[in-house]
């Protein structure tokens, strides 16, 4: 099975966010439980009628394949702490330190050089052992 997501940008009173979702209807989900979260209780029909949603490209590399913890991933997106990811099939997303994913140009740049590397070597290494 391959990459299964896509992304969609949901905007409730003037405020977009991307949500990453295999299908439009989980995406309005995951923001109607955002929302909720963050406002109060609304019903969902109510949360519908403010919210807008469309399709928009993941960005440059959305959907790569990648490894995490030597296992194959998609890559999702990345910040300066996290890289989020999704396995093979499955619409969960997860984070992943920078350090547990290959290849290294998909790490956020702080985490790019060969002292990293080396480092992230070290736990390999003892878990084979």
């Amino acid at each position: 099975m391959g990459f299964v997501l896509r992304a969609f940008r949901i905007s409730v009173e003037g405020e977009g966010y991307v949500y990453h979702a295999k299908s439009r209807a989980r995406a309005l989900g995951d923001a109607f439980h955002a929302y909720t979260h963050a406002r109060g209780s609304i019903k969902f029909a109510d949360f519908l009628r403010l919210a807008s949603c469309r399709q928009e490209e993941g960005g440059e590399r959305f959907g790569d394949p990648i490894t995490v913890l030597g296992k194959p991933a998609f890559f999702v997106t990345s910040n300066r702490q996290y890289v989020q990811f999704v396995r093979p099939g499955r619409g969960e997303v997860f984070n992943s330190h920078p350090l547990d994913v290959l290849p290294v140009e998909y790490r956020p740049d702080t985490y790019r050089s060969e002292k990293f590397d080396a480092q992230a070597l070290e736990p390999c290494k003892e878990m084979a052992s």
